[in-house]
């Protein structure tokens, strides 16, 4: 932290130059040989200069009058910005008296803090920083730029003094929204919103006191209050004083159990007002006085039970009223007579029979009525009387039985109408006189019979959709639908129709989609759908229709999708689909159906997709599919094939996908596929074939994708895949293939992915993948190959990746992978592989992925991966290796990834990941007595380092005689060494945790202001841009010893060693790894603690 102008003005004229100091530094000692990363340095010695730069449009020299408006200037790393911008921040701040501990907390980029105004400022900071992410200086100086939308406080207790600091950080103006959370407090000091007036939405939650008058007077402005789960019993009148400007108020979830006359007489704008579950047993007379701008009013399971005729008087204004209060037993006549404006009104929940007494003689404007579980019974012809403005009528769920004669004749503007759940068991004739403006009506789930009488629907002329689902609707009688002109939608699901007469829907010309699911119809006799001449969707699933006669859709001319699944069909007969001459969908899945007469979809000329999947299908005749020459997409998955005959889809000209898979194939004739010349997708898998004849294929030269995984494949005939020239997508998995032919796929040249997976190949022959010159992936996993010759891979050059883990291989010719110069990611794991020796990998220098795991690997020559230099990921998990050579991953320079844990390595040579600066994860165990760590970035960088030694290092040296050999440890001198405590000592780690924090807090108070400054400032330069940063750089120990933190960038250490050496030239940092220490012979296990951050 900066306290004056002039330590900043200093700060910035030497940071340049000590940036090229240090930089040119690195270029001599650290990286003298590695020209990429000299480069590296130059580019972020460039980026950061011209970021330090824009620190002088702020001309700081103006400011180094102590009566600057600059009060602090920090400099400091906060956490989100630097991971996305890889940049320091410099945050400006006006004269604001923070506490030390906010100070403490935004050095230490950390926001956690007990205290309720210093959390707040430090929220408020983190919000501002977050908009500001990526900028190198954030100006908070100027106030009307400090922009927050909303604002959440919450707080046990708050003083009246608690939020003045508010306005010398925030543009109070722009504020939107302030929530208030008040857990215990009760008491709200009105002086807490002296600084709001502007506000216009404030939310108090959770507050268990009372309000007092004139609580909100400050709040002049205030337009929206939400009061929510608070403990109000009572309202008192004056409490809302002073919200001259309130339109909307909520008070929900709450205890009021009283409101007085005049409670709201002071709101004189407001116009939406929410009472939600509260403890009201009435509504007086008086309590809405004045509000005679209110549109809106909700009641709503507050416990009401009595409603005064003159409560509602003064809401001359009201459009829209919710009642739902299931308590109500009693409303005066009279109570709705002010309410001329309504527009909306809602009523559900209780037993009043509102329409008996006359209550809506005044409601001339109503627009939508809905009345909801009530338990309406009888209604009377009259009751609906003068609502001709209706559009919307609901009365769901009440015990209505009968709809009687012109009861709804008064409403010529509705639009929708809703009985649904009702017992309706009569419709009598004229009951819907007047609704010539009616589109939607819903009538479903009326449970008795109802008996459909000719012209029941007459006077319905605009009605485009009828839902008359799940009641019981034995029959339709002749002209049952007579003046349904215009419907485009019938609902007729569950209806149990006990058959489909002949002209049932002749009157509905306009029809576009019928659905007739599960209602129980068996046969579909000719001319049922007289009339549907517009019909596009017809639904028949899950019936009992057993079998298509002839004619059965006659009349459909326009049909184009008709569903018939489950629907225990058995038997089609020829002109079942005569008339369908627009169909384009078909689906008979889940039916009984065993096989098909020739031509039986003749007719179906326009069909793109036939599904016949989980059927009892078990032979196919070669004319069956005879006149479907549009045909796209045909499944007969899930049925009982064996024999594929030739010739069988030879009229299918424009298939593009076939499915077959999940049947019992056994056979293929030659030409069963001929015709499917445009075949693009086909699926034979989970069948029983066992051998490829030759030309099987023929004709599919269009051919992308075909599956025959899990078959009983043993052998593939010369020329069976000749002709599959296009292909993309071969799949082989799960048969029985033994070995792999040369030129056994020389044709297929356009080939992308192979998958071999999970057959008994145990040879494969020289050439056998020849001539697949485009082939990415290539699957031989869970097979029997036990040795790779030197041409195995011959002709594979654009391969990526090849997997042949989980087979028996324990020989790899030295150069059976020389084809493979484009390779990605290869699996050799779980094989039996002993040895990897010298230029094994010598032609994959494009390999990135390479998985050894769980072989019997028990050395690996030096130069078994010099030539891997592309590789990021390496596993050799569970093999048997007991040493590593310090070179065996020097070639390694773009790793990320090592593991080798699960080996029988004891110890770990010096040096053993020198100049892999790329490496961000090791797992590795070292056994007996054995680290096991899984490490991070920033401890594997440590661990990078060239000229460190004893990297880790453990203090058993007191307990355990051979610790020197497990760990490499010289425990006689451990000066500027972290220790690795392995001993489970929770107390006496406490202890020197504690004693280390009163150290550091010593340590740093030594430490200037320039110091920490460069530090901070210059930590970019070698840091990668998925590094992390934070400013618990550097430590110190109870030596009083200068400890690099695992988090920190690479690049404080030479910074860190350059202040070091003033006082101690000769001594060096070293880096501190937390990691776990498990012991075998004990199971325990500890974490070492790493000192505290100052």
């Amino acid at each position: 932290m900066f306290k004056n102008s002039r330590e900043i003005c200093e700060f910035h004229d030497n940071l340049i130059n000590k940036v090229d100091l240090i930089i040119e530094n690195l270029m001599i000692t650290k990286y003298s040989q590695y020209p990429n990363e000299q480069s590296k340095l130059n580019t972020y010695r460039d980026t950061l200069i011209s970021k330090i730069k824009e620190i002088e449009r702020f001309n700081l020299q103006n400011y180094k009058n102590v009566n600057s408006i600059f009060g602090y200037v920090f400099e400091i790393e906060n956490q989100k910005s630097i991971f996305k911008g890889d940049l320091p921040i410099i945050l400006l701040l006006t004269k604001l008296n923070l506490p030390e501990e906010v100070i403490k907390c935004l050095e230490m980029s950390d926001l956690k803090t007990t205290i309720f105004k210093n959390k707040l400022i430090l929220n408020i900071f983190e919000k501002l920083l977050d908009k500001n992410d990526g900028n190198f200086i954030i100006d908070l100086s100027v106030i009307e730029k400090n922009i927050e939308n909303s604002l959440l406080i919450q707080a046990e207790y708050i003083d009246r003094n608690d939020l003045d600091f508010l306005p010398k950080l925030l543009n109070m103006s722009k504020l939107n929204s302030l929530q208030l959370d008040l857990y215990k407090s009760q008491f709200i000091p009105k002086n807490v919103f002296i600084n709001f007036e502007n506000l216009p939405q404030l939310t108090i939650e959770y507050f268990s006191g009372s309000y007092e008058p004139f609580n909100f007077e400050y709040l002049k402005n205030l337009t929206h209050l939400t009061l929510k789960q608070n403990h109000i019993i009572k309202l008192e009148n004056e409490v809302l004083n002073g919200l001259e400007n309130l339109e909307h108020l909520i008070l929900k979830n709450n205890q009021i159990k009283l409101l007085r006359e005049n409670a709201f007489s002071s709101l004189l704008k407001l116009k939406e007002l929410r009472l939600e579950d509260n403890l009201l047993d009435e509504i007086e007379n008086g309590v809405f006085n004045g509000l005679v701008n209110l549109e809106i009013l909700e009641l709503i399971n507050n416990g009401i039970k009595f409603l005064k005729g003159n409560a509602f008087n003064d809401l001359i204004n009201l459009k829209s009223f919710t009642l739902y209060e299931q308590d109500l037993s009693e409303i005066e006549n009279y109570l709705f007579d002010g309410l001329k404006n309504i527009e909306n009104l809602k009523i559900q929940g209780n037993e009043i029979n509102l329409f008996e007494k006359n209550f809506f003689n005044n409601f001339t404007n109503i627009k939508e009525l809905i009345i909801y579980n009530c338990n309406l019974s009888n209604l009377d012809n009259y009751v609906l009387n003068g609502f001709k403005n209706l559009e919307l009528l609901i009365l769901h769920s009440n015990k209505i039985n009968t709809l009687k004669g012109k009861f709804f004749s008064s409403l010529i503007n509705l639009k929708e109408l809703r009985f649904s759940n009702n017992i309706i068991t009569k419709i009598e004739k004229g009951a819907f006189n007047g609704l010539v403006n009616l589109e939607i009506f819903l009538l479903d789930y009326n449970g008795k019979e109802i008996l459909m009488k000719k012209d029941s629907f007459i006077d319905l002329i605009n009605l485009k959709k009828l839902n008359l689902s799940y009641i019981h609707i034995s029959y339709f009688v002749p002209k049952t639908f007579n003046g349904l002109k215009n419907l485009e939608h019938l609902l007729l699901n569950k209806i149990k129709l006990k058959s489909l007469k002949p002209k049932s829907f002749t009157e509905l010309n306009n029809l576009k989609v019928l659905e007739l699911n599960s209602s129980n119809i068996s046969k579909l006799k000719n001319d049922a759908f007289y009339g549907l001449d517009g019909l596009e969707h017809l639904f028949l699933n899950k019936n009992q229709i057993q079998k298509l006669i002839p004619n059965s859709f006659r009349h459909l001319n326009n049909l184009k999708k008709l569903f018939l699944d489950d629907s225990q069909i058995s038997y089609i007969e020829n002109n079942a689909f005569d008339g369908l001459i627009c169909l384009e969908y078909l689906t008979l899945d889940y039916n009984f159906i065993s096989s098909f007469k020739a031509n039986v979809f003749y007719d179906l000329k326009n069909l793109k997709e036939l599904n016949l999947y989980y059927n009892r299908i078990n032979t196919l005749e070669s004319n069956v599919f005879t006149g479907l020459i549009n045909l796209k997409n045909l499944v007969l998955r899930n049925n009982n094939l064996e024999l594929l005959k030739a010739f069988v889809f030879i009229h299918l000209k424009n298939l593009k996908s076939l499915d077959i898979s999940y049947n019992l194939i056994s056979t293929i004739e030659n030409n069963a596929f001929n015709g499917l010349i445009n075949l693009e997708k086909l699926d034979l898998n989970n069948n029983k074939i066992e051998t490829l004849n030759p030309y099987i294929f023929s004709e599919l030269s269009k051919l992308k994708r075909i599956d025959l995984s899990k078959n009983k494949i043993s052998t593939i005939e010369v020329n069976a895949i000749s002709e599959l020239i296009n292909l993309e997508d071969l799949n082989l998995s799960y048969n029985q293939l033994m070995s792999l032919e040369s030129n056994k796929f020389v044709h297929l040249k356009n080939l992308k992915n192979l998958n071999l997976m999970a057959n008994r190949i145990s040879i494969i022959e020289e050439s056998a993948f020849s001539g697949l010159i485009n082939l990415g992936v290539l699957d031989i996993q869970e097979n029997q190959i036990v040795s790779l010759s030197h041409r195995s891979f011959n002709g594979l050059d654009n391969l990526r990746t090849l997997k042949l883990c989980r087979n028996k291989i324990s020989a790899i010719n030295d150069r059976a992978f020389d084809d493979l110069f484009n390779l990605e990611h290869l699996e050799l794991n779980y094989n039996e592989i002993e040895t990897l020796k010298n230029k094994l990998f010598k032609n994959l220098k494009n390999l990135k992925f390479l998985n050894l795991n769980y072989n019997k690997i028990s050395t690996i020559e030096i130069d078994s991966f010099s030539d891997l230099s592309s590789l990021e990921n390496l596993e050799l998990e569970s093999n048997r290796l007991e040493l590593l050579n310090e070179k065996t991953f020097s070639y390694l320079k773009n790793l990320k990834k090592v593991c080798f844990k699960h080996n029988s390595i004891s110890f770990l040579e010096d040096g053993l990941f020198n100049g892999l600066e790329n490496l961000e994860y090791i797992d590795f165990q070292i056994i007996n007595d054995y680290v096991e760590t899984d490490m991070e970035l920033q401890e594997a960088n440590e661990m990078m380092n060239e000229n460190k030694e004893n990297l880790l290092v453990c203090d058993r040296s007191n307990e355990a005689e051979n610790c020197n050999e497990l760990c490499g440890t010289n425990h006689e001198n451990q000066d500027n060494i972290i220790v690795v405590d392995s001993n489970d000592k929770e107390e006496e780690t406490n202890k020197e945790t504690a004693q280390n924090n009163n150290e550091n807090e010593e340590q740093n108070t030594s430490m200037n202001d320039y110091e920490a400054g460069l530090i901070n400032a210059l930590d970019l330069i070698e840091q990668s841009p998925s590094a992390q940063l934070n400013s618990q750089a550097i430590q110190t120990n109870s030596n009083n010893n200068l400890i690099i933190s695992p988090d920190a960038s690479p690049f404080i250490r030479p910074i860190a060693n350059s202040l070091l050496n003033r006082s101690n030239p000769s001594t060096e940092l070293s880096a501190n790894h937390v990691v776990s220490i498990t012991t075998e012979t004990n199971q325990e296990q500890c974490t070492s603690n790493s000192p505290t951050s100052t």
